[in-house]
């Protein structure tokens, strides 16, 4: 079972009107992207979400967990099996694939992710945006 966070930088921009950054990012289940490869979001906002995941997790948390896309119906379902892995579930108007994972893997993967952006943003000079200060404050 493999989850995977993927992001593609070239296309990334700050929207200046919105103060909101846009980007290619999707996640795979098990091989499979979702919503699709190369979904245009909000790579920073998504992330940070799925940082407070992790992070809530790491800190003992059990309760299940909604991360959504924030173009689209799309979310994520994220909880805590009773074997202490993570079940992540996609979804949009019905389930479109689940896989499970150790705690401490989701948690690197999305960490990782977390910083190949903050890093990407930060090159751009966006340190100042909320969603950079806030993806940054989370790791």
């Amino acid at each position: 079972m493999s989850f995977h966070i993927q992001q593609d930088f070239a296309n990334l921009e700050l929207n200046e009107r919105a103060k909101t950054i846009w980007g290619s990012v999707w996640v795979e289940l098990n091989g499979k992207p979702f919503p699709e490869a190369g979904w245009n979001d909000m790579p920073a906002a998504f992330i940070v979400e799925l940082l407070s995941v992790a992070n809530d997790f790491r800190k003992g948390a059990t309760n299940t967990r909604q991360v959504r896309f924030f173009d689209g119906p799309y979310e994520l379902t994220i909880g805590e099996t009773q074997e202490k892995s993570i079940e992540i579930r996609a979804k949009n108007h019905d389930e479109q694939g689940a896989t499970t994972v150790a705690g401490s893997n989701f948690a690197a993967i999305v960490r990782s992710a977390a910083t190949s952006l903050l890093e990407a943003c930060q090159a751009r000079s966006w340190s100042e945006n909320s969603d950079v200060r806030r993806l940054a404050a989370n790791l």
